[in-house]
């Protein structure tokens, strides 16, 4: 995901509070956060889950819709 430089503190604070909490989530293996040291303001999410059912109980979870809210108002 592609993110304004003078947005970058905005957008890690949106995923310094998801992170945690995905990973504590039933099936959560890992839920990590990147930011590309080759493109500059590109921000990579890699998650490993157990299985499709733990992956769509995240994508349906309020601290996952509210990351996307607040990352679209950014």
């Amino acid at each position: 995901m592609p993110t304004d430089p003078s947005s970058r503190d905005a957008v890690r604070a949106v995923y310094a509070d998801l992170v945690p909490v995905t990973r504590q989530q039933d099936g959560c293996l890992s839920y990590d956060v990147y930011e590309s040291s080759s493109v500059p303001g590109v921000i990579v999410v890699q998650g490993r889950w157990r299985s499709a059912e733990d992956v769509k109980a995240h994508s349906q979870s309020k601290h996952l819709a509210d990351a996307i809210a607040a990352l679209q108002i950014i």
